[in-house]
């Protein structure tokens, strides 16, 4: 029997990394922070913040929160009241607390109800769950969404309609250590109370290849628009679709640079005329060297925005980037950056008049360590706030701050 590992290899190695980091020096971002650290003791490890914007502008924030260094693991949510942070819900997100919670995603519906989707298993099990906050209880909407529980399952990506219905896209299947075994991309929306498979199957361009880390977004229409990571000969490449409302049909073709580096971990927009922008993470593993790149896609194909890499040095290693589109349709993308001598720095920018800006000097930095997971959101006044982990002596920690508006 084959053993099914939920601590994915890549997050769960940078989270380690992160764990032990140390030396922290803060950017002026940084020290801009709203109520404090958002996850205290006893909930010990905190990490994977994914954030949302309430109607009125403050920030609700969903993370894994564990007790252990991988022990007791739920999803656990708070909202910002202007002063402090306040808890949403009694307990941990957990739809069984024999199970660990890994990864999650946060959204805000119309009514200002946050919606939370999340994975969690153990070594033979797995799901995806999703949950509403009716405003005194967290409340799941149908059973998990996985066609087959007893696969690996990947990190969970959520989106909203115009209308509020809740839309899923997560991976299935695959092996940590092999990536010939394949896996596939599935895409449900919760509508009449149950949840629908939007397409006769996986999404993927062959259900035979290996597919990973899916990022969705819903356009001004309604329209689902998923990015993902699939393997074609050896390497993995980018690829979109959007929901035409009866099939999904590919935009352009692979985002890739450079076909023979491997393209992961996406980070999906939509502009304000409805043209998705995508930032990812391309790397050569031998010898170790990765970029963030950015495109948007035109109606026809994808277009580069800048001239080329964003990294602030070409020689850093540049991860795991979260991109959020401003009001006047520039995005804004957060990612963390090696620097000389094993330091990481967590880095924004602002792509503003055909060029790449440095927001800000660089958020916050340490002299070791890696794993430094952002999410990013920007208010109607065009304020960026990003969530991250910070190290501290009890652990990782997640954290919330606001920038001055943006040109």
């Amino acid at each position: 029997m084959s053993t099914k590992l939920y601590i994915t290899g890549t997050l769960a190695f940078l989270g380690l990394l992160a764990l032990l980091s140390g030396g922290t020096s803060l950017g002026r971002f940084a020290r801009q922070t709203l109520g404090g650290i958002v996850s205290v003791a006893p909930e010990g490890r905190s990490g994977r913040p994914s954030l949302a914007l309430s109607p009125d502008g403050l920030p609700v924030v969903a993370w894994q929160a564990c007790s252990g260094l991988w022990s007791g693991c739920g999803i656990t949510v708070k909202r910002y009241d202007g002063r402090r942070w306040l808890r949403l819900g009694d307990a941990p997100l957990r739809a069984d607390p024999k199970l660990l919670a890994f990864s999650t995603a946060i959204a805000i519906d119309p009514q200002g109800r946050p919606v939370v989707a999340w994975d969690e298993g153990n070594t033979t099990i797995g799901n995806v769950y999703v949950a509403r906050f009716d405003g005194d209880t967290w409340q799941r909407l149908g059973d998990g969404l996985s066609l087959n529980p007893a696969l690996l399952i990947g990190t969970p990506s959520l989106a909203l309609t115009p209308n509020g219905n809740p839309i899923v896209a997560w991976s299935e299947g695959g092996d940590v250590f092999d990536r010939e075994v394949p896996s596939w991309i599935y895409v449900k929306r919760f509508r009449d109370g149950r949840w629908e498979l939007l397409g006769d199957g996986p999404i993927n361009l062959d259900p035979g290849r290996r597919t990973d880390f899916p990022t969705l977004a819903v356009d001004d229409d309604g329209r689902p628009v998923v990015a993902w990571s699939e393997v074609v000969s050896g390497t993995s490449r980018l690829f979109v679709k959007r929901w035409s409302g009866d099939a999904w049909q590919l935009l352009g073709g692979p985002l890739n640079i450079d076909r023979e580096r491997q393209a992961r971990m996406a980070s999906l927009g939509i502009d304000p005329i409805n043209r998705p922008v995508v930032a990812w993470w391309e790397e050569l593993v031998y010898p170790s060297e990765s970029h963030i790149f950015v495109k948007r896609f035109d109606g026809e194909d994808w277009e580069l925005l800048g001239e080329g890499a964003i990294n602030l040095d070409l020689n850093h290693e540049a991860m795991i980037p979260s991109l959020a589109v401003a009001p006047d349709g520039n995005p804004v993308v957060a990612w963390h950056e090696r620097a000389t001598g094993g330091g990481v720095s967590l880095v924004v920018k602002h792509y503003h008049e055909g060029a790449w800006e440095v927001l800000e000097e660089p958020v916050e930095s340490w002299k070791s360590g890696s794993g430094l997971m952002a999410s990013l959101a920007i208010d109607a006044d065009g304020r960026l706030l990003l969530a991250w982990q910070r190290r501290t002596r009890q652990g990782t920690k997640v954290i919330v701050g606001r920038s001055p508006v943006m040109k």
